[in-house]
């Protein structure tokens, strides 16, 4: 994946934002394989590309926004959550799976912080997209309900 992501910056104009998926991927893949801080960075450098751009994609805007927020913690990561998830519900076209991840990680910032109410509110609204959305008894549905 990273020689992928290389071949991507090499090839591409700086602002170019076509890269930025491939730079999300990215940062998630090294999440999950333990790197946090290079999957910070990464996502960090993907917001600085879209934030760089004149008119970025709103959805764009939010996804970068979503994965930047979901890789960190703290207050800054909470405020591009909520930027992200302000922006999504603005976007009539907005996934709204990613609408329920934005809630959910939200949600759980909430709760990080003691606000058991604001956090329960977050998780119910995006247990009920949920629900409409993947059913009873999907996963993450099953998930979130417990």
């Amino acid at each position: 994946m990273q020689q992928a992501r290389d071949a991507e910056l090499a090839r591409l104009p700086p602002d170019d934002l076509g890269l930025v998926p491939v730079q999300l991927d990215y940062a998630r893949a090294l999440h999950l394989t333990g790197d946090r801080a290079g999957a910070i960075a990464e996502a960090e450098n993907a917001l600085a590309r879209v934030e760089r751009s004149p008119a970025p994609p709103p959805l764009l805007l939010a996804s970068t926004l979503g994965t930047a927020g979901q890789l960190d913690t703290g207050e800054g990561a909470e405020r591009r959550i909520e930027r992200a998830l302000a922006i999504l519900r603005a976007s009539p076209e907005a996934p709204r799976l990613e609408i329920a991840a934005s809630l959910t990680a939200l949600a759980w910032f909430r709760r990080a912080r003691n606000d058991p109410e604001g956090a329960k509110a977050l998780f119910h609204e995006a247990l009920a997209i949920l629900r409409a959305e993947r059913g009873e008894d999907h996963l993450l549905t099953l998930s979130l309900r417990s």
